[in-house]
């Protein structure tokens, strides 16, 4: 291959990290049954999205739920309870409206016991239809609780980052049980050692085949400075517990905005365009996605380009995710090693990779 001109092709990762000043642009909502002012989770949460509001919802506090116009304007929900709804039939139906109407996304931290707490059950026509984990008989675990290594699933994005070796006391965090029950679809990301279930996903949810979470934990705002302190950066159980419900906020909100990602070379002796769909993965397992297609490519296959001439395209997927990507095709002499001849697809990068450093 000496002095032969190949095309090289070159993905450059233009995407942002999630800091302070740069958080990932959406608004997510803390819709809550807690009757009493969440302003640390407020605040820590504010640091990874653009923005971050609260609504109680708790028969306590005698508010009511939100309008659908309110929930329309944030882009996810993270949902939870501690004191019963102050309607749970409406709350359930407001929630389905969201994600089968607005294209919401929704994470739902699982404290609706039938037998401790009815009132803080969601109903409506999200129990069952939309429900990752099923109501169940109780939640208060009676065991220590530590992080069971490795997790279920190791490669999912939502696991990225999270370690365990920790271990929260019994009085302290309030957790399902080993016999949880869920929705036929769902799997585990993330068990304690006991067998309890951390982490439980369903994907392609909806009309939109929206990705969806349920944490098996109740993110009491106590977690933002109490007795597993989100904000103590040496604390490796609020680590931990803040990532996952970070990192599940992102799954939710990302599955139809996958970005391209890395660099990567793929030595090809020709100067005209390659034909993508020749290219694509049969499965790839950051986004346990497959049957990816390509729907649009510019310049066409087989076109004849110069070196600089940009390459635009769109993948789609059977989850319902889509893939946009804009590359720069240049030319080469140099020629490439064996190695480089990989799938052009050879890597996506998750938004979780790609837009959180911690």
């Amino acid at each position: 291959m000496a002095g032969s001109v190949v095309a090289v092709v070159v993905f450059a990762l233009f995407v942002c990290r999630v800091v302070v000043a740069q958080p990932y642009p959406a608004k997510v909502l803390l819709l809550h049954a807690e009757n009493r002012p969440i302003p640390a989770m407020q605040e820590i949460l504010g640091r990874y999205f653009s923005g971050v509001g609260s609504w109680d919802a708790s028969v306590d506090a005698g508010v009511g739920n939100p309008s659908a116009a309110f929930l329309r304007g944030f882009d996810a929900t993270l949902v939870w309870s501690d004191y019963g709804w102050f309607n749970q039939t409406e709350l359930g139906d407001l929630l389905a409206d969201y994600l089968e109407n607005d294209d919401g996304r929704v994470v739902t931290a699982v404290y609706d016991s039938v037998t401790c707490c009815p009132a803080s059950v969601i109903r409506g026509r999200w129990d069952p239809l939309y429900r990752v984990v099923l109501p169940q008989g109780d939640v208060k675990n009676k065991e220590d609780a530590s992080l069971e290594t490795p997790p279920p699933f190791p490669n999912h994005p939502v696991a990225q980052s999270v370690t365990g070796g920790w271990t929260i006391p019994k009085s302290v965090l309030d957790h399902l049980l080993p016999n949880a029950t869920f929705h036929a679809g769902s799997y585990r990301i993330f068990d304690f050692t006991d067998g309890s279930p951390v982490v439980i996903a369903r994907d392609g949810v909806g009309p939109f085949k929206r990705n969806r979470i349920d944490l098996g934990w109740w993110p009491s705002p106590e977690e933002a400075g109490g007795d597993v302190p989100w904000n103590d950066t040496s604390n490796a159980a609020g680590q931990a517990l803040l990532k996952m419900t970070v990192q599940s906020l992102l799954y939710v909100l990302s599955n139809d905005s996958y970005l391209c990602g890395g660099t990567f070379q793929v030595c090809l002796e020709t100067t005209t365009v390659p034909d993508l769909q020749s290219y694509l993965p049969t499965v790839d397992p950051d986004f346990l996605a497959t049957n990816f297609t390509v729907t649009s490519q510019t310049p066409a296959a087989g076109a004849t380009y110069t070196s600089g001439t940009q390459l635009t395209f769109t993948v789609s997927t059977d989850s319902g995710g889509l893939i946009s990507c804009s590359v720069v095709l240049t030319t080469n002499t140099t020629p490439c090693p064996s190695s480089s001849a990989s799938s052009l697809f050879a890597f996506w990068a998750s938004p979780i990779k790609s837009f959180l450093s911690w």
